[in-house]
């Protein structure tokens, strides 16, 4: 199963004060890269930006689908 690590970041983000924002996508993203890897990141092309937040934060990360 895909992970997009955009919209999960997006829902945690949802869920607490926009002071713990930076704290919380930190801990996500690294968590992350632990489950596993892109097969886009062997392209070499850069992921499309995607905003996690309604004040303009952004993530740039391809769908992780290799576990």
């Amino acid at each position: 199963m895909p992970l997009d690590l955009g919209l999960v970041v997006r829902d945690y983000l949802a869920q607490y004060p926009r002071a713990r924002h930076f704290d919380i996508a930190r801990i996500v993203v690294d968590q992350a890269v632990r489950l596993g890897v892109a097969q886009a990141d062997f392209t070499g092309l850069p992921p499309k930006w995607q905003p996690i937040n309604d004040y303009g934060a952004k993530v740039q990360a391809h769908v992780i689908d290799k576990y």
